[in-house]
C-alpha cells in the first residue's frame, strides 16, 4: 500500500505541477489575447493615422496645384503687363516725337504770323497812307469839277 500511496502522491503532485502549468499557460493565452487586442488597437490607430494622412497628402497636393496654377497664371498676367506697358510706353514715344513735330510746326507757324503781323502793321500804315493819297485825289477831282480843270487831262501830261 505504500506503493499505491506512493504512487497517488506522486500523481497528486504531477496533477498539480500540470494544473500550476495549465493556470500559467492560461494566464499567458491571456496575456498574448490582450498583446493582440492591443496590436489590433494600433494596427487600427495607424489605419486611422494612415488615411488621415493621405486625406492630407491628397489636401496638400490640391493646394499645391492650386498654387502652381496661380503662379502661372500671375506669371502670365504679368508678362501680358509688360507686354502692355511696352506698347504704352511706344505710343508714349510715338506722342513725344509727334508732340516734337507739332512744336516744331507750331514754332514755323508762330514765326510766319509774327511776319505777318510785322507786314500787317506795314500795311496798315501803307493802306493809311494809300487812304490818304486817295481821298487827297478824290478832293483834287472834286475840286477840280467845281473849277473846270480837267484832272485827267493834267495826269496825262
Amino acid at each position: 500500500m505504500d506503493d499505491i500511496k506512493e504512487l497517488v502522491l506522486k500523481h497528486e503532485r504531477e496533477i498539480s505541477q500540470l494544473i500550476a502549468i495549465q493556470n500559467i499557460m492560461v494566464e499567458q493565452v491571456n496575456k498574448t489575447v490582450e498583446t493582440l487586442n492591443a496590436v489590433k488597437e494600433a494596427i487600427a490607430e495607424v489605419k486611422i493615422a494612415l488615411e488621415e494622412q493621405r486625406k492630407e497628402l491628397k489636401t496638400a497636393i490640391e493646394i499645391r496645384d492650386k498654387l502652381e496654377e496661380v503662379n502661372q497664371n500671375l506669371v502670365l498676367e504679368k508678362n501680358q503687363q509688360k507686354q502692355t506697358n511696352k506698347r504704352i510706353f511706344e505710343r508714349i514715344e510715338s506722342l513725344e516725337s509727334n508732340m516734337r513735330e507739332v512744336r516744331t510746326e507750331i514754332k514755323k507757324l508762330s514765326e510766319s504770323t509774327e511776319f505777318a503781323r510785322w507786314l500787317d502793321g506795314g500795311f496798315k500804315v501803307a493802306s493809311k497812307k494809300a487812304a490818304v493819297f486817295v481821298l487827297f485825289a478824290l478832293g483834287l477831282m472834286i475840286l477840280g469839277a467845281f473849277l473846270g480843270i480837267d484832272l485827267h487831262h493834267l495826269l496825262r501830261r
